[in-house]
């Protein structure tokens, strides 16, 4: 299952499985995977929202048949999930991709930037309403594709992983939730 953060995903350590320090009400330190396996009496795999995304696209979606793909959900932040040679990326900790700089015309950090709100206080209405707004979604794309190119220098994806690439057929292996 995927789940809001953040989360213990470390199961060595005992309180694994846990939502920790998250602002959402009734959920700060709520032991998810404890709880659903009790109830259901089945194991639960457990990880972030954004890798069992990325995850649900790289075996049933729109990067299934790539070795890696990106996906990149923008709400009330914004958070990617990766899977890089066929397995999740995991490091010490969840990603954080929404907390990268890019170069900016106002403000500094992408989520601060590009995120639901962010979107709703520059414009004064919801992301999904701005399409007849050239401008708006010209500013998107601006801060969107900073973090792409980021994020592929980051995880540094060989060739393999971007069939498009090479041959420049179009094979989508980047994915957004908007």
């Amino acid at each position: 299952m995927g789940s809001f953060g953040p989360l213990n995903l470390d199961k060595e350590i005992p309180s694994y499985g846990h939502i920790t320090s998250t602002p959402k009400p009734g959920w700060r330190n709520y032991p998810i995977v404890k709880t659903l396996e009790n109830d259901f009496g089945i194991p639960i795999g457990f990880n972030t929202d954004v890798n069992a995304a990325a995850l649900g696209e790289a075996i049933y979606g729109v990067a299934k048949g790539s070795d890696s793909c990106l996906y990149i959900t923008f709400g009330t932040g914004i958070g990617a999930g990766a899977v890089v040679h066929g397995k999740l990326l995991q490091g010490l900790s969840h990603l954080e991709m929404g907390h990268i700089l890019v170069r900016r015309h106002l403000e500094d950090e992408y989520e601060g930037l590009a995120s639901g709100p962010a979107i709703e206080a520059r414009w004064g209405i919801r992301g999904v309403e701005l399409t007849d707004r050239p401008e708006a979604c010209e500013l998107q794309s601006y801060y969107i594709a900073q973090a792409i190119m980021e994020y592929l220098l980051i995880l540094s994806l060989s060739e393999k992983s971007y069939p498009w690439w090479r041959n420049h057929e179009s094979n989508t292996i980047i994915s957004f939730n908007i």
